[in-house]
């Protein structure tokens, strides 16, 4: 770990970063606790790593490594489990809303999370990122897909953080006179299910019909979730005055209420619609910095501009939830189930719809997590490329990263559990 004394204190009024430190007592509370917790919220009943890939592991011990893994859901535990198999302990980037909690806060600080304030320059965090990094004592973890999205057969672009932090860090040890190798690692974490998930899947489909007044009567699973994608986009088409497109396909629908939402907020918020050009996650971030220093702005003034101004901020929260609805909808892809109709994407898109309907997420189980690890990629090897071209190098590292994680998840998909007469309907396509 880096001298305290060398990580800043933030300078930021509204954020305070959290280093990352490892308490004794803290880490081994973790790590008794970790499993009982997979068990009890994320319903993960075991986390398996084959010996061959721990060994791959184990053959990078005492270097300086990046761990990165997709980051569909319950992640951060998984990889802490991780740690435990390998007898190691690592550093997580972490984004700051973990911290606002204080008892996760405070579990999260002390078995080696650090903070990150997503969507904004965050020296405090780049800083710490690049002396971990420059120290090499603590494996650095960082998601690259940068939000969860609860699709776990799924991968987000990966964002470019990984290999700037990795080059930039390289750069500086060059400075200083060392060429030291730092590995890039791609992890791909699988969630399949332990049983047969017919019961559950039938219990959702049919909270929702309820919910949503639909008739399940005489159709197949397939037919009755497409029923409540339909009727969800139709209601919130309704709800933002959006007229009919009888020849669209769902696809075209989603995609006219997402800009429509999108284009609602930034109006609201003051702010430029984000470029459609950009990755709908840096959309949405950009969107909620805005609306999250609405909700942050000072309270002086007149008690008329007080009561305002509180006005606002309400307001803020309420568009806040606004663009997590968005996200919401990237279940809603049209093909998301019908390309591969397991148990895993039904309750993927089902668990997204009963967010949208209930306002709380649900997960079921028994579930398993499998974890695959990649081939490292050495950064050092690639620094000469980096000198030359830095943003052309980042790219093609970050490819490289992206396209293991998601080789490794459609190798791992005969780990998917079939849906009883659901299969023979479609045939199993790559679903990426």
């Amino acid at each position: 770990m880096p001298p305290a004394s060398s990580i800043a204190p933030s300078t930021n009024e509204h954020y305070r970063f959290s280093a990352p430190r490892h308490h004794p007592l803290m880490m081994a509370f973790a790590r008794l606790v970790t499993p009982i917790f997979l068990r009890g919220m994320g319903r993960i009943t075991r986390v398996e790593v084959s010996n061959d890939d721990a060994k791959k592991l184990r053959a990078l011990a005492g270097e300086r490594v990046i761990l990165c893994p997709n980051h569909p859901s319950w992640d951060p535990p998984v990889i802490f489990q991780l740690s435990t198999i390998l007898k190691l302990n690592f550093c997580y980037l972490a984004a700051k809303e973990v911290f606002d909690n204080p008892l996760w806060g405070m579990v999260a600080r002390n078995v080696g999370a650090y903070s990150v304030n997503r969507g904004v320059k965050d020296i405090d965090s780049q800083h710490t990122t690049r002396l971990l990094l420059r120290y090499g004592r603590y494996w650095l973890v960082i998601f690259p897909e940068g939000t969860t999205h609860h699709l776990h057969d799924f991968v987000l672009p990966f964002l470019p953080g990984v290999a700037r932090f990795g080059f930039g860090a390289l750069a500086d040890l060059a400075v200083e006179g060392e060429r030291p190798p730092l590995y890039a690692v791609p992890v791909a974490i699988r969630y399949h299910y332990l049983r047969d998930m017919g019961r559950e899947i039938d219990a959702s489909l049919t909270r929702l019909e309820r919910k949503l007044d639909l008739d399940p009567a005489g159709g197949s699973l397939l037919t009755r979730l497409d029923q409540i994608a339909f009727s969800l986009l139709s209601i919130n088409e309704e709800l933002y005055g959006l007229g009919p497109l009888p020849d669209a396909s769902i696809g075209e629908r989603l995609d006219r209420l997402r800009e429509k939402i999108i284009e609602h907020v930034a109006e609201e918020l003051g702010v430029e619609v984000p470029p459609k050009a950009r990755p709908l996650r840096n959309r949405l971030r950009k969107l909620i910095v805005a609306a999250n220093a609405a909700r942050r702005g000072g309270a002086e003034g007149s008690e008329y501009e007080i009561a305002i101004l509180a006005g606002k901020k309400r307001r803020a929260g309420h568009l806040r939830e606004e663009i997590e609805r968005v996200a919401h909808f990237v279940a809603m892809t049209g093909d998301y189930v019908t390309q591969v109709p397991t148990a895993e994407r039904f309750l993927d898109a089902l668990g997204r719809f009963e967010q949208e309907v209930f306002g709380r997420p649900r997960f079921w189980g028994p579930r398993c997590a499998t974890l695959r690890i990649g081939e490292p990629l050495d950064l050092q090897s690639r620094m000469d490329a980096y000198r030359a071209g830095p943003d052309e190098a980042i790219e093609s590292a970050m490819d490289y990263l992206e396209d293991s994680v998601r080789g490794m998840l459609d190798e791992m998909m005969n780990l998917s559990t079939p849906v009883a007469g659901e299969a023979s309907q479609s045939g199993r396509r790559n679903p990426h």
